[in-house]
């Protein structure tokens, strides 16, 4: 489909084109085929000699096939460093193209993780001997962040603000903070006010830029108030 397309030769003396097996009026012009449009189209085509005897019709077959649609790929996304793996799409014999490539291939690339940024692929797909159009996969390399420095005042007396601390933020990072008896905050630097015992434990604190994250581990412990006895 949207090939230019190529006359049909023939060899012979006089010809003649029909648009049936038999009866009609023939013609000198040799038939053009419109490819805007698949399908099937029937010619016929003969031969006179000189003595003014027509051949039988030869039967010349047409066949438009329509241009395959373009395979289906998802975007990707990767973090700095992180393992990559071959791409993939939905289609039947794949050529990829890129980044920056313009032969194809068959062999799907595997995206390089070492630089952080945005590729471009392409792929396209052939159906009948016939190219589709290009698909576009778009794989994204995003930076890792390193794994937060975590600090608390730990420990700390039963009663007391526990801070917990990350230190050297990094722009356009969030943060999530995980511990003991369902602590969760999401603020850099959270602090628990009149801190109980059950408060004692691991605390773990996640680092999210992008699609990318790195935890972090902190033990905290609050000592329990010893207990307070009055006498007589």
């Amino acid at each position: 489909q949207y090939e230019p397309f190529v006359r049909i030769v023939v060899t012979g003396t006089n010809i003649l084109w029909y648009t049936t097996l038999g009866g009609g009026a023939g013609t000198a012009v040799a038939p053009v085929v419109n490819t805007s449009l698949p399908g099937i189209s029937d010619y016929y085509v003969s031969q006179t000699d000189t003595l003014g005897c027509e051949s039988h019709r030869l039967h010349i077959h047409v066949v438009v096939y329509a241009r395959p649609a373009a395979p289906v790929a998802a975007p990707l996304h990767y973090c700095q460093y992180s393992p990559s793996f071959l791409l993939t799409a939905a289609g039947s014999a794949l050529i990829w193209y890129g980044p920056g490539v313009t032969a194809g291939s068959g062999i799907p690339p595997i995206p390089s993780t070492a630089l952080t940024g945005i590729y471009d692929y392409y792929v396209t797909q052939t159906i009948n001997g016939c190219v589709s159009d290009s698909a576009l996969v778009v794989v994204t390399v995003d930076s890792t962040p390193g794994p937060p420095a975590v600090l608390s005042n730990s420990p700390v007396c039963e009663g007391d603000t526990l801070h917990l601390l990350s230190v050297s933020p990094t722009a356009g990072v969030s943060y999530l903070w995980l511990g003991p008896a369902a602590f969760t905050d999401t603020r850099q630097n959270p602090f628990i006010q009149n801190v109980l015992p059950a408060a004692s434990g691991i605390y773990t604190l996640t680092v999210t830029l992008g699609s990318c994250s790195a935890t972090a581990f902190l033990t905290v412990s609050v000592i329990p108030s010893p207990p307070l006895t009055v006498g007589a």
